[in-house]
């Protein structure tokens, strides 16, 4: 009598579970078969996705606003600036660009050439931006550059700096080398090219104090703008301070055509 009675308790534990599993795969089976289930997954997949990609477009807005802002802070161009063209012109392109950045060699020349074809809309400036990874050749480059301008002028920074992009081996390498030791003959064929001849005059004022903290200065400049990696350009209208971001290297004709969105007019690419 007691072990039927047992045998009656276990039985019952022991059925319940495989009638309730044995239920589930059924229905399970008429789902499938209905092709309900894989309807339901999909349209929870999808609204997963959904959701993920809501997300990144609202971080990508978030971040786009907090650049746009960033960049209505920088600095016109002043008296600080080596400015290429008018310095009255309705549009400037500010340019932070680091003398060791490969993208800033594609970069070379080309904003001065806008300037050139802009039929007196546009001028525009480089601003110096040594990145911490470029190390100190970047720095040595940066500071080199300030003083060729004290000593050439505008147009002289500008042959400079140009031809030193174009000559270096970029991400920190410096000048082509030979035997271990830089370039002298390639760094003095470009100073001399930019009109800089006085050599002692040069190395004392790329080692002043005044100098470090000039490029400090403009390296602030940068950071407030909201740049982050080179080149960087803001174009400003000068008038209402309404500002275009373009990160990376552009064509004359993409420089060209915001110039054109920043003041209604149309300059013809040559």
């Amino acid at each position: 009598m007691k072990k039927s009675l047992i045998a009656l308790v276990l039985g019952s534990l022991i059925a319940a579970p495989v009638w309730a599993l044995s239920q589930e795969d059924v229905l399970i089976e008429k789902l499938e078969a209905s092709g309900k289930l894989d309807a339901a997954l999909e349209r929870a997949l999808e609204r997963r996705a959904a959701k993920e990609k809501q997300k990144r477009e609202d971080e990508t807005k978030a971040q786009e606003a907090a650049q746009r802002d960033a960049a209505k802070k920088v600095r016109p161009l002043g008296k600080t600036d080596r400015i290429y063209g008018a310095e009255n012109a309705k549009i400037s392109i500010i340019v932070m660009s680091d003398p060791e950045c490969p993208y800033c060699q594609r970069l070379a020349g080309i904003p001065e050439k806008a300037v050139d074809q802009s039929e007196g809309l546009a001028n525009a400036a480089i601003r110096l931006f040594p990145l911490d990874f470029h190390g100190q050749i970047a720095v040595d480059a940066s500071l080199l550059a300030l003083c060729v301008a004290d000593q050439a002028g505008t147009r002289g920074y500008y042959a400079f700096y140009n031809g030193y992009l174009k000559t270096t081996r970029g991400n920190g390498q410096g000048l082509p080398r030979s035997k271990g030791q830089p370039a002298k003959a390639a760094m003095e064929k470009l100073l001399k090219t930019a009109g800089a001849t006085d050599l002692k005059k040069l190395q004392t004022c790329q080692r002043a104090d005044a100098t470090m903290k000039r490029l400090e200065a403009e390296f602030a400049d940068s950071v407030e703008a909201g740049a982050t990696g080179t080149p960087y350009m803001i174009l400003r209208n000068n008038e209402t301070g309404a500002v275009k971001i373009m990160a990376g290297a552009a064509p004359v004709e993409a420089l060209l055509a915001e110039i054109k969105t920043l003041t209604g007019k149309t300059p013809a690419a040559k």
